[in-house]
């Protein structure tokens, strides 16, 4: 499950979820959502740490001209 949860936060994070590949939900039982729910957590935390607006691998909008 770990894996999985990666490859999908992966997709959703890289670019600040601007692609082409970015999931935008899952379908699943509510067992399996639970689980991949904690498996998100714990990967969130590993890619970006405990603070993740300090995370320098997060990414960002460059400016307020790009985000208008």
């Amino acid at each position: 499950m770990e894996i999985t949860a990666k490859r999908i936060l992966w997709g959703k994070c890289a670019n600040a979820g601007q692609t082409c590949i970015a999931p935008d939900y899952i379908l699943c039982s509510q067992d399996v959502q639970k689980n991949f729910v904690e498996m998100a957590r714990a990967v969130l935390k590993e890619f970006y740490g405990e603070n993740v607006k300090n995370s320098p691998d997060l990414c960002r909008i460059a400016s307020d001209k790009h985000y208008q």
